[in-house]
């Protein structure tokens, strides 16, 4: 069972509703990953990592080259959009560098035949989710 992610509230701030989890930790890192029994998508992703990485490395190291930096979330944050590919659908990734010392990585895959507008109207309720992951000392 996965803790860092919690049914009920990702179904309440994002409107998705998953009923398996799993998760695991290696090397301080933690991850977990919400599905739903006999279906490939959706699926949901945390990833998180003890990090003393500051702003500048973060950019120069961890944030892929086609991400789009946010605001709002931890010291720095980007979004990721993955391109639905055959059989797989669209992906949007959020990672960024928490308040405390960790790196966090949040991740969306959608079913393959989802509309950009969809993919658009989850976005903010998938960053008020990483906001609540994140926790009140977040910055």
């Amino acid at each position: 069972m996965c803790q860092l992610l919690e049914y009920d509230a990702v179904a309440e701030r994002i409107g998705v509703t998953f009923d398996t989890a799993g998760g695991g930790r290696k090397d301080g890192t933690t991850t977990c990953a919400l599905t739903r029994q006999g279906h490939e998508y959706p699926y949901l992703t945390l990833a998180i990592t003890p990090s003393e990485a500051d702003e500048v490395i973060f950019i120069a190291t961890m944030e892929p080259s086609h991400a789009k930096r946010l605001k709002g979330l931890g010291r720095i944050a980007y979004r990721l959009d993955v391109a639905a590919s055959g059989d797989t659908g669209p992906v949007v990734e959020i990672g960024w560098l928490s308040a405390r010392p960790r790196l966090m990585i949040l991740r969306y895959a959608f079913e393959p035949d989802t509309a950009a507008r969809d993919v658009a109207a989850l976005f903010p309720k998938l960053m008020e989710l990483a906001r609540q992951v994140d926790g009140p000392a977040a910055g």
